[in-house]
C-alpha cells in the first residue's frame, strides 16, 4: 500500500510541475479577455466580462487544489471497490470486468498490474 502512495504522489507531483504554467497562463489570458469587456459602455457586457473573467480564475483555484484532493480520495477509498454501495456511482464499474483469453493476454495483464503497483 506504501508503494502505491508514493506512486501516487510522484505521479501528482510531476503532473502538477509540467502542468501548472499552462493551466496559468491559459487561464489568465481567457480571464483577461473577458476582463477586457469591463471597457465596455454597455453595462450588461461590463458586468458578463468581469463576472466570467473572476468564475475562470475560480475555476483555476479549484483545478489546483480541489481536483487533485478529490482525486486523492478517490484513489484511495473507490479505486479497485466494486459495488462497495448498491447506490454508489463512484465505484460501481462502468464497463464488464474482462478475463484474459489466451496466454499471451494473461502475461500483457500481469505485466499491466505489477507495473501499476
Amino acid at each position: 500500500y506504501q508503494r502505491r502512495v508514493r506512486a501516487l504522489v510522484k505521479k501528482m507531483d510531476w503532473t502538477y510541475r509540467r502542468s501548472f504554467s499552462a493551466m496559468l497562463i491559459t487561464s489568465l489570458t481567457t480571464a483577461a479577455s473577458f476582463w477586457s469587456n469591463a471597457s465596455s459602455p454597455m453595462i450588461p457586457i461590463k458586468v458578463f466580462g468581469v463576472f466570467i473573467g473572476c468564475i475562470v480564475m475560480f475555476n483555476f483555484l479549484l483545478v489546483v487544489t480541489w481536483f487533485p484532493a478529490i482525486l486523492i480520495l478517490w484513489y484511495r477509498h473507490c479505486d479497485n471497490r466494486f459495488n462497495c454501495l448498491p447506490f454508489c456511482c463512484c465505484c460501481r464499474p462502468i464497463y464488464p470486468v474482462l478475463e484474459p483469453v489466451d496466454d499471451y493476454s494473461k502475461q500483457i495483464l500481469e505485466t499491466s498490474e505489477k507495473e501499476y503497483i
